[in-house]
C-alpha cells in the first residue's frame, strides 16, 4: 500500500518473520494534532519473550515522533491480558474504553478473538 498515512514494520529473524507492526497516522480534532495509532501488532509465539515486541514497540515511537505525532494509541481485546501488561510495561496508559458495534450479520456474535 502506498499510503503516508500508513508505517508497517517486519522484523526478521534468521530469514523468517518474526513480528509485524503496522501503525496509522491521523489528524485528530480532539487532539489538535497527529496521533499515531498500532491497528495490528503481532509477535510469533516461538520468538515472545525476547525482547522482539518491545523493540518494533520503541521503533514505532521513534517514527511517530519523526512524523510529528504526540501520542501514540493501540487498542486491545479485553482477553489479551498478556498484550496489556506488554503494554502497561511500555508505559501506556489505559484511558479510554473503545466501543465497537458489527454491521455485518455473520460477524454479530463477539469477537473472533473470544472463539
Amino acid at each position: 500500500m502506498d499510503d503516508s498515512r500508513y508505517y508497517c514494520l517486519v522484523y526478521e529473524l534468521g530469514g523468517e518473520i518474526a513480528g509485524v507492526l503496522n501503525l496509522r497516522f491521523e489528524l485528530q480534532l480532539h487532539h489538535a494534532a497527529c496521533i499515531a495509532e498500532i491497528t495490528e501488532f503481532a509477535v510469533d509465539a516461538a520468538h515472545r519473550q525476547q525482547g522482539i515486541g518491545s523493540k518494533m514497540f520503541s521503533e514505532a515511537c521513534r517514527i511517530a515522533a519523526e512524523r510529528g505525532c504526540i501520542q501514540i494509541e493501540a487498542a486491545s481485546n479485553q482477553l489479551r491480558k498478556e498484550a496489556h501488561r506488554f503494554y502497561t510495561r511500555e508505559d501506556m496508559s489505559c484511558l479510554h474504553l473503545k466501543f465497537s458495534k458489527s454491521l455485518s450479520r455473520e460477524n454479530a456474535v463477539g469477537n473472533r478473538i473470544d472463539r
